[in-house]
């Protein structure tokens, strides 16, 4: 069985069980991701003044982008394997369904902005070209793409410890993105996955990466 079908048929819910404490206690003031999308707003590089349309592919309960549509007019929405997790999405406005990253279910050029936060080191190896082909289908020209997740500059597999026929998977997943020219990287910050530091503890890198699509 696939590791998407694993987490559509239990390990998602698992997980945001596991996690949902976690989840809660998001703090927008130290989240990397959500600083990195501040100081793009600060730049004026988005127009805060225009309703924008934001995905997030692992939106988990929905707390982060309670944050994010404090921070800039949007409609938000999310998908998530897990059923309890967008039940909880949704009960904080988020427009929330069930699904996974390699098959989006938007129309083509919808959104300004998709942001991955932790779970493409979950994703099935065999799905990457489809996960990013179905990131430039979905997004506009000229829009962004914010990347957080475990990194590694060479691809690393871990064994799950939650379910034994799951791996996680470090990498610098810039490459999904950049390997046909359809995205430009803007920033890139690798850091401590605690303390959100700079490290040369490698098993603690994490990586938050903001990218630019290319007009072709």
């Amino acid at each position: 069985m696939d590791q998407k079908e694993i987490f559509k048929n239990s390990e998602g819910d698992a997980w945001f069980e596991r996690n949902k404490d976690t989840l809660k206690n998001i703090d927008p003031e130290v989240d990397p991701l959500i600083i990195v999308l501040k100081n793009l707003i600060d730049s004026k590089l988005v127009d805060d003044e225009k309703r924008v349309d934001i995905l997030e592919v692992g939106c988990g309960d929905g707390t982060r982008s309670k944050f994010i549509s404090d921070l800039i007019k949007c409609d938000f929405y999310g998908i998530d394997p897990s059923p309890k997790a967008v039940e909880a999405a949704v009960s904080k406005g988020v427009i929330a369904s069930e699904g996974t990253a390699e098959k989006l279910p938007f129309h083509d050029k919808k959104f300004d902005l998709l942001i991955y936060g932790f779970c493409l080191y979950l994703c099935d190896r065999k799905d990457l070209t489809a996960i990013a082909e179905e990131a430039s289908r979905v997004t506009k020209d000229d829009s962004w793409l914010l990347v957080m997740d475990f990194f590694s500059p060479d691809e690393i597999a871990n064994p799950y410890s939650h379910h034994d026929s799951i791996k996680s998977f470090k990498m610098d997943y810039r490459r999904l993105f950049e390997a046909d020219g359809s995205y430009f990287c803007y920033s890139h910050q690798v850091i401590d996955h605690e303390t959100h530091k700079f490290t040369d503890i490698k098993e603690n890198w994490i990586s938050i990466s903001l990218m630019r699509k290319v007009k072709k």
